[in-house]
């Protein structure tokens, strides 16, 4: 757990055995069970030097790293956790973030490079959403959280894609009795049909059971037969 506190200068704190920069909060929860959040209250340049090794590797090129610091620092500054007392998650949820014991040499020289750089879309700070692989094409907004569009966060090509090792994957086979008890088909399921976004992603599924259609998003037909994206097609054999 993180909150941005810009005027923090403490040497650091340890938790469970690791060690984080800036100070130590701890703040009662809203659950009934009465537990309590410990949050790191560090600057947002130290948090960025605990979060780039784990989004970054070290051995990348140092124009990488730099331009990852830039992002995970507009990431830190637009995001938010509602009600909760602090501002941003230590997993991915928001960002990977492991205090002292995540930072490396090139992670802090990337943070010193850019400091207090950060994305400006407008005037505004922007938000600065990264990914592993894209699969050769970024995804609209709206397609992906169903959140209002950005006119900086739409479909455009991404032709370096292709050095991930996961930029194609599949295919996944499944049986069609298997597939559709996965997605609760009503029925027997007889057909399958999607519905896909301007980038490719599916956005639902239809399948057409011998009691009656049923539709799904993408993302419940990913974390139903583990899927690496809603970037897929289905197809019979």
């Amino acid at each position: 757990l993180y909150r941005r506190a810009l005027g923090y200068g403490f040497p650091g704190v340890r938790i469970d055995g690791k060690a984080y920069r800036g100070a130590l909060e701890v703040v009662p929860t809203k659950s009934a069970s009465g537990s309590l959040n410990a949050i790191n209250a560090v600057a947002v340049d130290q948090y960025t030097k605990g979060v780039i090794a784990n989004e970054s590797p070290p051995s990348w090129p140092m124009e990488e790293l730099k331009a990852q610091a830039v992002a995970v620092r507009s990431v830190a500054l637009t995001s938010g956790v509602d009600g909760n007392g602090f501002d941003l998650y230590d997993d991915t949820r928001s960002q990977v973030y492991g205090g002292i014991a995540a930072e490396s040499p090139p992670a802090r020289d990337a943070v010193s490079a850019t400091a207090g750089r950060v994305v400006l879309y407008d005037g505004e700070l922007a938000q600065t959403f990264f990914f592993s692989s894209s699969g050769g094409r970024t995804a609209n907004v709206q397609d992906v959280w169903g959140t209002k569009g950005l006119p900086y966060l739409v479909s455009v090509p991404d032709p370096y894609d292709s050095l991930s090792p996961y930029h194609n994957w599949g295919p996944i086979r499944y049986s069609s009795k298997l597939f559709g008890r996965k997605l609760h088909a009503r029925g027997k399921l007889v057909d399958v049909r999607t519905s896909a976004g301007a980038s490719g992603r599916v956005r639902t599924v239809t399948l057409v059971g011998s009691k009656g259609d049923r539709t799904v998003k993408g993302e419940a037909v990913l974390r139903a037969i583990g899927l690496r994206s809603t970037w897929f097609t289905i197809g019979t054999l």
